[in-house]
C-alpha cells in the first residue's frame, strides 16, 4: 500500500475506494462523518446493486477495509435501524455485509433454480 505524504504542506492521499478517499478527506478535515456516511451509503448500494459481482471479488475486500478505516476515523459507533453502515463495530460491519451478499445470492440462486423449473416445464 501506498503511504500518503505532505507535499508543501498540502496531503497527498492514496485510495482505492470512494470511502477509502472520504475516510482520508475526513481525517484532513475535508469532509464532515455525515458525507463520509452519504459516500458509504453510496458505495454499498452500488456495490448490491449489481449481482454478478461474487462476494469473493476483491472490491468486497476493499469496501469493507475501507468501511473499517471510516469507522476508525469516526471513532464511533451505532447502526440506526438495522441498516449496514459505518456507524457500527468493524466486525459488525464486516457480518453485516457478509448478511446482505448471502441474501442476495440466496435471490439469485432461487431465481435460477426458478427458471431452471419453468425451462423443464415447456
Amino acid at each position: 500500500e501506498t503511504t500518503d505524504y505532505l507535499c508543501n504542506g498540502v496531503p497527498v492521499l492514496h485510495f482505492k475506494t470512494y470511502v477509502g478517499a472520504a475516510a482520508k478527506a475526513l481525517k484532513v478535515g475535508l469532509l464532515s462523518e455525515d458525507a463520509v456516511r452519504r459516500v458509504q451509503d453510496a458505495a454499498e448500494k452500488e456495490l448490491l446493486s449489481d449481482s454478478a459481482i461474487p462476494r469473493r471479488d476483491q472490491r468486497w475486500s476493499d469496501l469493507i477495509r475501507d468501511g473499517k478505516m471510516a469507522l476508525k476515523a469516526m471513532g464511533q459507533g451505532g447502526v440506526e435501524d438495522g441498516q449496514v453502515g459505518i456507524g457500527t463495530d468493524p466486525e459488525a460491519f464486516s457480518r453485516q455485509i457478509a448478511d446482505l451478499v448471502n441474501r442476495e445470492l440466496a435471490e439469485l440462486e432461487n431465481g435460477q433454480q426458478d427458471k431452471q423449473q419453468r425451462f423443464l416445464r415447456q
